[in-house]
Parts: structure tokens; C-alpha cells; sequence
């Protein structure tokens, strides 16, 4: 059986982008346009043919791309693609095989595409471009997520998966289902699957919510509202005080079934995901604030290692005499203390801050650390002045007598004093 198809390009402000299409006739599915061969008509007929009928678009065929050949439920099967132009304006009109037309840039294209085949040819024919969108650091955030946030990964990967699979028997239930509203909640789920291959979890997770809201605005039963409105109620006993009171304020426990309505419990459903999204944002700026501290204290202990190898620190007696050395070490050992403090302070469950991203940020977080370094050299200075003017003689006596190891020890516990700006944080959360 032969078959023959196109990828359709066209050229934008934004970059090249793809025609795909959705079918319904097997189930819903994203692909490229394309159909079978009718008896007596050419390839290059059949092309024309059916981009017209499934995309309404008029082409111009630039050159062959590929032959595919697979199993079919009606036998083997060989689909013949070219690459082809558009010319003119797309008369796109959804009809019972072909729902929907979108223009989508290459990468987003093999994102969406159904079946692998399809996904390989359009990655086969614009390698170039798709390079370009995804760079280094894309691919990096995009490794990082995927395997060292394996769990996180898979758990948002799994529930998208299955909600797409749930979607086409759902939909069927919903008596109130209009077209506007479905094509926008496959939207959101194509977003979010998006930014979960793009590494964005958290993005991904804020894109599936509002999938499973927009669900809700298709329902025109009053019992299956009734019953939707009992499970938020129930998943509101887990949010804080003022959104469960929210929650329980949209849908009493006694509320009847007229007094129900979709927009009613998307509202219900919003201040219940925004504190889940609340939630992970907090966790987000936890992680980043973890791995940062993770990766100070990685440094500092390989800088001591280098500088106390080449003598750029050292704990011989005489060094005090240079006030390089000295100096060094006491910086040193001052941001070693800082970091060594706010790695211990993190572990500490009992530390709340109103406003957390405050206290999580980087550049507080590099204040705290900054200010320990500060607080050193301080403590450094006050240790080599003449203490003898202001306290008394034997203070100052035994301040002449101190050995670089008892100044290195000094200046660490002065970098514990970065709490005072986690301690001003709170202070201005309160």
C-alpha cells in the first residue's frame, strides 16, 4: 500500500515553522499530512491532494526527504514525504478526520509529534535549526532534570502520559464539551510536556494543573459537579488556613447541586493549585540555595587545600609578621566560617522566614557570606591594634602572643555572625 505526505515549512518572523495536524480517526494523534494513493493517481498527485484536503494549504514541492516503511493494520504500508513550500494563506476547515492545525517551530514539532518515524525525519531535515534552539545551557538544564531529578522527572512524565491517555474517554462524559475549550486544555498539556523536555519541572507541573482546571469547565452534569466539588473540598483539608477557608467558602459541605457550577469549582481548583505551586516554588528556591552552598563549600575547602600547599596560608609563627599571609587567612577563614554556618542553619527545620525567598535568595546568601569575611578581618584588625588604649595591659600582652592557628580559629567563628542577616530577613517578614 502506498501513501504519500509533506512537511510543510514556512518562513516567519520567529524562524521556520511546521504544519502538524491532529487526527482523530484512530484515536487522537499528532502528525505529519499525509493519505493514501488513489488507483491511478501519481505521488506527486497525491501530495498536493491530500495537504489540501487535511491542511487546506496550497504547496510547492521542493524535494523528496524520505520513504517509510512500516505495519499496518491493512497490510505493509510506505509513506513517500517531501519537503514542500507553502504558497499563499492556509483555508484550514476541522472536519471528522483532521481536528486541528498547528504551525510549530522544529523542536517543538518533534515534541508534539505522535510517532517516532515522524519525529526522526523532521530531526533528520533540520538538524541545523533545532542546534540552534537548544544550546548548551538548554541541554544542560535539560540533562540536569532529567537524570539528576530522575524522580521529579518521571512522576510529572508519568502524569502527563496518563491524563493524555484519559483525555479522549473523558471527554465523551462531558456533555458540556465545546471544541474552543478542548483544543485549549490539549494546548496546556502539550505545554507542559514542553517544558518538562525543556527541564522546567516546575513550569510543567503549573501547565498540567491548569489542564485538569480547564477539565473542569467542560462538566455540565450537576451530580459529577457535586461530586468534583466533595474531592476539592476534601484536598483543601491540606492547605494552609486562609485557602481552606477559601476553598470551604466557594463550596460549603451543604451546598446543593443548583448552586454548583463550573467556573465556581475552577476557582476552587485555583487557590488549591496555587498553593501546590507555592509550595514547589519554595522547594525550588531550596534546592538552588543547597546546591549553591554545596558548591562554596566545595570551593573553599579546595582553595584552602592550594593555598595552604603553596604557602599562600600557613601556620608557622613568624607569618604574622606578613601581613599578606595573614591576611589571606583570615579572609579565608572568615568565609569558611560564613558558609560553614549557613550550611548548618540550612538543616535547621525550625527556620522560617515569612518571606522565604528572601532568605533563600542568591544574593542575600552571598550578603550573609560577605559579611562573615567582613566581621573576620574586623575581629583581625582589632587583634593587632593597640589594645592597650583601650583595654588593659595584660589583655593586650597576651593579644601580642597569639599564633596564626588561634587567628584562623577566631576569624571562622566570626563568619557565624552572617545569621544577623537571616536574622534582619526575618525580622522584615515579620
Amino acid at each position: 500500500m502506498l501513501a504519500a505526505g509533506g512537511v510543510i515549512e514556512q518562513q516567519t518572523a520567529d524562524g521556520i515553522k511546521l504544519a502538524i495536524i491532529r487526527r482523530e480517526r484512530y484515536g487522537t494523534e499528532w502528525c505529519l499530512p499525509k493519505g493514501k494513493v488513489n488507483l491511478g493517481e501519481t505521488l506527486i498527485q497525491a501530495v498536493h491532494r491530500e495537504i489540501k484536503e487535511e491542511t487546506g494549504c496550497d504547496i510547492r514541492l521542493v524535494r523528496f526527504l524520505h520513504a517509510d516503511t512500516y505495519a499496518a493494520k491493512d497490510g505493509i504500508k510506505t509513506v513517500f514525504y517531501w519537503l514542500c513550500h507553502l504558497k499563499g494563506e492556509c483555508q484550514f476547515t476541522p472536519s471528522e478526520e483532521v481536528s486541528e492545525l498547528v504551525w510549530l517551530s522544529p523542536a517543538e514539532a518533534i515534541r508534539r509529534l505522535t510517532h517516532n518515524n515522524q519525529k526522526n525525519l523532521i530531526r533528520d531535515t533540520f538538524v541545523t535549526q533545532i542546534k540552534k534552539q537548544h544550546g548548551f545551557m538548554q541541554k544542560l538544564v535539560s540533562f540536569y532534570s532529567r537524570y539528576i531529578q530522575a524522580k521529579r522527572w518521571k512522576r510529572l512524565a508519568s502524569a502527563i502520559a496518563a491524563y493524555r491517555n484519559e483525555l479522549p474517554c473523558l471527554l465523551r462524559l462531558l456533555v458540556g464539551a465545546n471544541t474552543v475549550c478542548t483544543s485549549n486544555l490539549f494546548k496546556l498539556l502539550d505545554e507542559a510536556e514542553c517544558a518538562l523536555l525543556a527541564g522546567d519541572i516546575d513550569k510543567g507541573w503549573k501547565y498540567f494543573h491548569a489542564a485538569r482546571r480547564m477539565e473542569l469547565l467542560l462538566i455540565d452534569d450537576k451530580s459529577l459537579l457535586l461530586a468534583k466539588a466533595e474531592q476539592i473540598r476534601n484536598e483543601a483539608e491540606k492547605l494552609n488556613k486562609w485557602r481552606k477557608a477559601a476553598v470551604n467558602n466557594l463550596l460549603p459541605s451543604k451546598i446543593k447541586p443548583e448552586d454548583i457550577s463550573p467556573t465556581i469549582l475552577f476557582d476552587a481548583a485555583l487557590i488549591r493549585d496555587e498553593y501546590y505551586n507555592n509550595q514547589a516554588y519554595k522547594d525550588s528556591l531550596t534546592r538552588a540555595y543547597h546546591l549553591i552552598l554545596g558548591v562554596l563549600l566545595a570551593l573553599i575547602l579546595v582553595w584552602l587545600y592550594t593555598a595552604f600547599n603553596h604557602n599562600w596560608i600557613n601556620l608557622d609563627v613568624d607569618s604574622k609578621d606578613s601581613f599578606q599571609i595573614m591576611f589571606t587567612g583570615v579572609v579565608t577563614f572568615g568565609l569558611f566560617g560564613a558558609i560553614y554556618s549557613a550550611v548548618i542553619k540550612s538543616t535547621d527545620t525550625s527556620m522560617s522566614a515569612r518571606i522565604p525567598e528572601m532568605s533563600l535568595a542568591i544574593r542575600v546568601t552571598l550578603l550573609r557570606i560577605v559579611l562573615g569575611a567582613g566581621s573576620a578581618v574586623i575581629v583581625y584588625a582589632l587583634l593587632i591594634s593597640q589594645l592597650e588604649n583601650i583595654f588593659t595591659k595584660t589583655i593586650a600582652d597576651a593579644a601580642k602572643d597569639i599564633t596564626p592557628i588561634t587567628i584562623y580559629v577566631i576569624s571562622f567563628v566570626a563568619g557565624f555572625t552572617e545569621r544577623l542577616v537571616l536574622k534582619a530577613v526575618e525580622v522584615i517578614g515579620k
